[in-house]
């Protein structure tokens, strides 16, 4: 049978979708394979909990080094390191914690009018991760280390998960830098916005570590950074985006576990959701469809021995509270720069800034 060039083109267009999903796929579940097999070794070899603290790190020094080059990475690796085992210290002192978290915020920020504020926001992410639930100090022999080597072993995961990481998104992945934005915000801007993010974030860190231990307050955090950019527009879609896909998101976990029932899965899911996630993010697919399936991982991993339905009613309200927070520091932000007028115009920046890169959870 003689097979016209047109239906070659038909069969060809029917095709084609199918492939970047599914080439990409693929390259995100490598990706994944590749950067948890060392965190897993190195629990089984050195340090029972390492595997979480050093995955933080792998991710944060591979956003660091994408698009940005191995030095890039290895700054940021060696900056997160430092502020996650001092983050370590600090997990029953509100104080100490909150002025951590804050100077995180300044960094974000100021970082912002070199064009870097996505790859640090994503390492002050982690930092109240690391507060509220920190490595386990049990050593492989089953007793705990002292203090000392505690920190130290924290920072040593760290600072190597970062290295690894930076080493992975420049050499084996090659993954690209961010899409930018048309604006790097001016010094005074990123300032005001530093100082907003910071007492925000501040806050939220201190009343509930003093009131609030148990719940998983970092969510809040989570949703201010990746919601707050130091520039001169407020991304309402993104904020709804977020909101829906946490919903969605949300639902769609509590349906499965109650179809499942076997927490000894949960991982699993966890990693398969995470994978379709990255996938659709990669191939730019609508943000609240990403923020949907990465919210069902983010409930599998941290519904280990807890109840899904609290893990996940708490994930929709303190996003809704992040939300609201990020949107009034946006309109604070907006009010005082159109107040400033030509002041604030006249030394701002241009250039492009690589965008968030990730909605870490």
């Amino acid at each position: 049978m003689v097979t016209s060039a047109e239906d070659k083109k038909s069969d060809a267009d029917e095709e084609a979708p199918k492939t970047p999903y599914l080439k990409t796929g693929l390259k995100v579940l490598l990706l994944v394979v590749v950067v948890t097999t060392p965190p897993v070794v190195a629990a089984v070899l050195w340090w029972p909990a390492a595997t979480l603290i050093t995955v933080i790190g792998v991710t944060v020094g591979m956003v660091g080094a994408a698009g940005r080059g191995f030095p890039a990475g290895i700054r940021l690796a060696l900056i997160f390191a430092v502020a996650g085992a001092i983050a370590t210290e600090v997990t029953n002192q509100p104080i100490l914690a909150t002025a951590l978290v804050m100077v995180m915020s300044v960094l974000v920020a100021l970082s912002a009018v070199k064009g870097a504020s996505g790859p640090m926001m994503i390492a002050a992410v982690f930092i109240p991760y690391i507060i509220h639930a920190p490595a386990e100090n049990v050593s492989i022999t089953g007793e705990a280390s002292s203090q000392m080597i505690y920190i130290l072993s924290s920072f040593v995961a760290l600072l190597l998960g970062g290295a690894y990481g930076a080493f992975v998104a420049v050499k084996l992945v090659k993954l690209p830098a961010a899409p930018t934005t048309p604006q790097l915000p001016s010094v005074p801007q990123a300032t005001l916005v530093g100082i907003l993010l910071a007492l925000s974030t501040g806050a939220v860190t201190f009343v509930a570590m003093t009131w609030f231990p148990e719940v998983l307050w970092m969510w809040i955090t989570l949703t201010i950074y990746i919601l707050t950019r130091p520039t001169l527009e407020l991304d309402f879609k993104k904020i709804r985006d977020r909101f829906l896909g946490t919903v969605l998101g949300v639902i769609f976990a509590v349906v499965i576990v109650d179809l499942v029932g076997f927490q000894s899965v949960f991982y699993i899911l966890g990693v398969l959701f995470i994978t379709a996630a990255l996938t659709l993010s990669l191939l730019q697919k609508p943000y609240w469809i990403y923020a949907g399936l990465l919210t069902p991982a983010i409930v599998f991993f941290g519904s280990a021995g807890k109840d899904v339905d609290l893990v996940g009613g708490e994930r929709v309200a303190f996003t809704a509270i992040g939300v609201v927070i990020a949107l009034l520091i946006g309109l604070v932000t907006n009010l005082v720069v159109r107040a400033a007028g030509p002041w604030l115009e006249d030394r701002t920046t241009r250039g492009t800034e690589p965008a968030a890169t990730a909605d870490t959870a």
